[in-house]
């Protein structure tokens, strides 16, 4: 009898420290260094579960000086991947590739060679290719 007893409070005990030991759940703080952004209603300081605010306006890119006529052009792979073939095409910045044996168009535009978002407002800090990045327009 005195066996049971001190198993059934060795396994009260272990439900309780169970309890006890739950991690807490916790919550990612949302970093709201963009200007012109607002938290959502809701719990204080939180977005809602699995949306992400964006500032209000339109989207622009300033490339800097230091970037400016610098790049001449960028090079594009294109995969076909119904016939298992990779094709790289050297395509002028500001200017249009006709992908052969296809429908589309791509529309190349600006390079930042070292790309940067800050709220609406895409940039390169230096013109070292450390982050590229380039506008393209596919139809």
């Amino acid at each position: 009898m005195r066996k049971k007893v001190i198993v059934g409070a060795c396994a009260f005990a272990l439900l309780l420290g169970a309890g006890a030991c739950k991690k807490k759940e916790e919550h990612p703080v949302p970093q709201t260094n963009i200007p012109g952004q607002q938290m959502p209603a809701g719990e204080p300081g939180m977005p809602p579960r699995g949306k992400i605010m964006m500032p209000k306006g339109e989207m622009r890119v300033v490339v800097p000086d230091s970037v400016k006529g610098k790049w001449k052009a960028v090079v594009l792979q294109v995969e076909d991947k119904t016939a298992k073939k990779v094709s790289e095409y050297t395509v002028n910045l500001h200017s249009d590739l006709k992908v052969p044996n296809s429908n589309l168009k791509i529309e190349v535009g600006d390079f930042l060679p070292d790309f940067r978002m800050n709220g609406l407002e895409m940039t390169s800090t230096n013109n070292e290719p450390n982050n590229p990045a380039v506008g393209v327009k596919i139809f």
